[in-house]
């Protein structure tokens, strides 16, 4: 009787949908709250949790119904789906005796005909609720999926989330051969994903040669660094964990890592570690930001100022957001002609960009230029600021607004 009844409040609220004009914050709160309260009933009402599965996912495949007509201020309304609904899903799903086949087809057949952030979140009951074997024919079916799309974009997404089923099997070999499939060849952020693989599966040493293949890009660093912990806590070879270590540092040089030297290296002291490093550092003839970050971080900002002066050449093909950073924080170190080549580069692009939104930004690199000179004892073949401005102002002598302003030529009325 319940279950009819619930059944027939979603039906209504489905049919609802040509008619639903829901704007406004009060609008909004207000059927965000009634949809709440049909979840909650269900929750209360609903104790088989088969039923309960197939209301919940009855209602996430309601979901462009429901947000018809809707303005959805603040995003409530995705929450009653993303947190009340999901969680109720999760909840169910966690008590079922046995899940079926039907199931994951029934996940996989709307996962993408859903509103963004709603539907595709089923996806994730796989990890935790969803049986091996339902997975695997997930996977399956996704290809086949795929296989079938005449719309590029879409085999695309297919393939995508069947990637993200063979990572839930643990299955390193059919995640990497899904992702050649979508690009071409394994992209670099998948070595991460591949080492996590095996660390789930406890093999330490296949996830250290992963881990190993390339540094990380900056949004896989926390995973990276996570999983390297894991390695070397579950490695055994004593010498192998040392040699791990070292060239898992050196791929992205840290001074948080600098507190496990003492574990992995205790005939060194802390000290002597960093002055090892900084001499690899100053030999590769490679520039990285991160070196530069780390010999500031580890008390020697000297170092790194000379570092940066003598990889000055290179500077040109670093991120700006870590140049930028990195100028700021040797600036404040006491840094001098290596924050100085720093803030020019820079300045530099911001005056070839040429935009009038970024002027006062390069004035505060002009400003910074300006207050580092004096501390500049020996310019090592770089012109000095004065010929630095004389220089800049040839090459860029069509940027009128920037130098007006910076006050170097006069506006002709």
């Amino acid at each position: 009787m319940e279950i009819n009844r619930l059944r027939l409040g979603l039906a209504a609220f489905v049919s609802a949908s040509p008619k639903r004009s829901v704007r406004g914050k009060r609008k909004v709160a207000k059927y965000a709250e009634e949809l709440t309260n049909w979840l909650n009933e269900v929750a209360f009402f609903v104790h088989d949790p088969g039923c309960g599965v197939n209301l919940v996912l009855a209602f996430f495949e309601s979901d462009n119904e429901l947000l018809t007509g809707c303005i959805d201020h603040e995003e409530q309304l995705k929450k009653v789906f993303t947190e009340n609904a999901f969680g109720l899903l999760c909840d169910y799903a966690r008590r079922l005796p046995e899940t079926t086949l039907e199931l994951g087809d029934r996940i996989l057949e709307g996962i993408l005909s859903g509103r963004e952030g709603i539907r595709d979140l089923l996806a994730g009951l796989s990890s935790d609720y969803l049986e091996p074997r339902v997975i695997e024919h997930m996977y399956m079916r996704a290809h086949e999926k795929a296989a079938a799309c005449a719309d590029e974009k879409k085999m695309h997404d297919w393939l995508d989330i069947a990637a993200a089923l063979a990572r839930e099997l643990l299955d390193a070999e059919r995640f990497l051969s899904t992702l050649k499939m979508m690009f071409g060849e394994v992209p670099p952020y998948a070595t991460v994903l591949v080492a996590e693989i095996h660390v789930r599966l406890g093999a330490f040493d296949e996830a250290a040669q992963w881990l190993l293949r390339e540094p990380p890009a900056d949004e896989d660093l926390e995973t990276w660094d996570r999983l390297g912990d894991e390695v070397l806590d579950g490695m055994d070879d004593p010498e192998r964990v040392k040699r791990f270590f070292l060239h898992f540092f050196r791929m992205r040089r840290t001074a948080t890592l600098l507190e496990d030297v003492a574990e992995f290296f205790p005939e060194m002291t802390r000290d002597a570690f960093v002055r090892q490093e900084a001499s690899e550092i100053m030999r590769d003839l490679r520039f990285s930001t991160y070196d530069a970050v780390f010999l500031v971080d580890a008390g020697h900002p000297e170092l790194a100022d000379r570092y940066v002066a003598a990889r000055r050449n290179q500077l040109s093909g670093q991120d700006g957001k870590l140049v930028e950073e990195l100028a700021d924080l040797l600036a404040y170190n006491r840094g001098a002609l290596g924050a100085t080549l720093l803030y020019r580069e820079l300045l530099e692009r911001l005056l070839t960009r040429n935009r009038t939104s970024e002027i006062e930004q390069g004035l505060s690199y002009l400003n910074m230029i300006d207050l580092l000179d004096e501390r500049v004892d020996d310019w090592g073949g770089v012109m000095d600021t004065d010929a630095y401005w004389q220089d800049l102002q040839t090459r860029h002598a069509d940027k009128i607004a920037f130098w007006v302003r910076a006050g170097l030529i006069v506006d002709e009325p």
